[in-house]
């Protein structure tokens, strides 16, 4: 696993041809790591060369919220938002709309004070 971007970096990084757009989450993680909240997604790029697969840990979390029915695929990313807003970090795979905002209604979503990405493996 190699650190590619952390905090700020992430948001460009994930753009163009490494976007989080039509990739799939293959696996989210919640736990304590030095008594801070963390939450770890797997995400495979899916139309990036090599469809590789990526780690975005979200450390020091001040909120998250995520719904599972298994009436729905897990999961797949149609849209989404990823914003920092006011040095918090805010990623919804199921907004509302994509705006630059955060809204009430964004559903599936995370607020930390960090963010790191890590190339994991080509999948």
């Amino acid at each position: 696993m190699k650190l590619v971007a952390e905090n700020d970096l992430v948001l460009s990084y994930l753009s163009g041809s490494l976007s989080l757009l039509s990739g799939q989450l293959m696996e989210m993680r919640v736990y304590l790591k030095q008594q801070l909240l963390t939450i770890d997604l797997d995400v495979s790029l899916i139309y990036a060369k090599g469809n590789p697969l990526h780690k975005l840990r979200f450390t020091d979390v001040v909120e998250y919220s995520y719904y599972y029915n298994s009436d729905y695929i897990f999961y797949n990313i149609a849209i989404f938002k990823f914003l920092n807003i006011g040095g918090l970090f805010y990623l919804s795979l199921d907004p509302e709309n994509e705006s630059n905002n955060r809204s009430e209604n964004d559903q599936d979503f995370i607020l930390s004070k960090s963010v790191s990405v890590y190339s994991i493996a080509d999948f």
